[in-house]
C-alpha cells in the first residue's frame, strides 16, 4: 500500500501531452498487432471449432433472445414498432457494448500478472498489454455487429451498410475511453490485488444500471440523469438508434461523449505510466 501512494504522489513530476497516449499506441503499433495477434490465437489453441467460437456465442444468444423474446415470452420493446423481433434486436444490441466492455475492464486486471516476463524487460513498451484486450474484444465485437446487421437485413429486407458504417464511428469514443480504463484498472491491480475481486461484480452491475435491457425512455425523468454516469450508456442508446431504428446520431451527446473519453485516456495513461516505475518490485 505504501508503494502504491510513493508512486502516486510521482505525478506531478510526470508531464505528457494530451496527444501522449494516441503517439506511445501509434508509435508501437506494429508491436501491438503481434501481441494481439497472439492472444487471439492463444484463445482458440486448444479448441476443437479454433475462431468459429467468436461466431457461434454471440448467433446462440441472438437465437436464444429471439426464440424466448418472440415465441415463448411474446414481448415489445417500449416505443418500437419492428414486430416480434424489437426485443431480441435491442437487447442483442445492448449486450454487444456491455461485453466489450466487461471483457476490456475485467481483463485487465491480470493482464500485467499475466505477463509479467513483459514487465522485467525494460525496453518492452508494456503500456499496450491493456490496448490489445481491447484489440482482441474489437475483433468479437464485430463479428457480433455483423449478424446484428445480417439479423437486421433479413427482418427489412434490406442491408444496412451506412448504418453499420455509422455504428463504428459511435463505438469509436468508447474504445478510446476503454483504454483510459484498461490503463487506470490494470495499474491499480498490480499494488491492489483485491482490486480484482471487486472489479467483476461492479461490472456485472453495470448491467442492470444501463439501457442494456430497457430502453433510457423508461425510466423516470427525474432518475435518468443519473443512468448517463454508466459510462456505456451513451454508447448502447446511439448504436440502438442508428443500427435499428436508422436514426441520425445525436452528435452533440457523442461529442461531449468523446471529450469525456479523451481525458479519461490521458488520464489513465499519466496513471500508468507513473505506477509503472514499481511493477517489476511488485509483479
Amino acid at each position: 500500500m505504501m508503494s502504491f501512494y510513493r508512486h502516486f504522489l510521482k505525478v506531478r513530476q510526470v508531464g505528457f501531452s494530451p496527444l501522449a497516449p494516441f503517439t506511445a499506441v501509434y508509435r508501437h503499433r506494429t508491436l501491438l498487432r503481434r501481441v494481439s495477434e497472439q492472444d487471439l490465437s492463444a484463445r482458440y489453441k486448444e479448441s476443437f471449432l479454433g475462431p468459429l467460437w467468436a461466431v457461434l456465442v454471440p448467433l446462440a444468444q441472438l437465437v436464444v433472445f429471439t426464440f424466448v423474446f418472440g415465441r415463448i415470452i411474446p414481448s415489445r420493446w417500449a416505443g418500437a414498432n419492428q414486430g416480434v423481433m424489437d426485443l431480441p434486436l435491442n437487447l442483442f444490441a445492448g449486450i454487444i457494448v456491455h461485453t466489450v466492455f466487461a471483457e476490456v475492464v475485467t481483463r485487465s486486471t491480470a493482464v500485467l500478472s499475466e505477463n509479467a516476463a513483459y514487465i522485467k524487460r525494460v525496453v518492452f513498451p508494456i503500456q499496450i498489454l491493456p490496448v490489445s484486450i481491447i484489440v482482441t474484444a474489437c475483433v468479437n465485437m464485430l463479428v457480433s455487429l455483423a449478424l446484428l446487421v445480417l439479423a437486421i437485413s433479413f427482418v427489412h429486407s434490406a442491408f444496412p451498410i451506412a448504418s453499420a458504417l455509422m455504428a463504428l464511428v459511435i463505438l469509436l469514443p468508447l474504445m478510446i475511453l476503454l483504454c483510459g480504463i484498461a490503463w487506470l484498472v490494470s495499474a491499480t491491480a498490480v499494488y491492489l490485488p483485491d482490486f480484482k475481486h471487486a472489479v467483476s461484480p461492479v461490472v456485472s452491475l453495470l448491467m442492470f444500471l444501463s439501457p442494456v435491457l430497457f430502453p433510457v425512455s423508461s425510466i423516470p425523468e427525474d432518475y435518468r440523469f443519473f443512468v448517463y454516469f454508466n459510462p456505456i450508456t451513451v454508447p448502447v442508446e446511439q448504436l440502438r438508434a442508428v443500427i435499428i431504428r436508422g436514426e441520425a446520431p445525436d452528435f452533440g451527446i457523442l461529442s461531449q461523449y468523446a471529450v469525456i473519453a479523451l481525458l479519461i485516456a490521458w488520464v489513465g495513461y499519466v496513471w500508468f505510466a507513473v505506477l509503472r516505475r514499481g511493477f517489476a518490485d511488485v509483479v
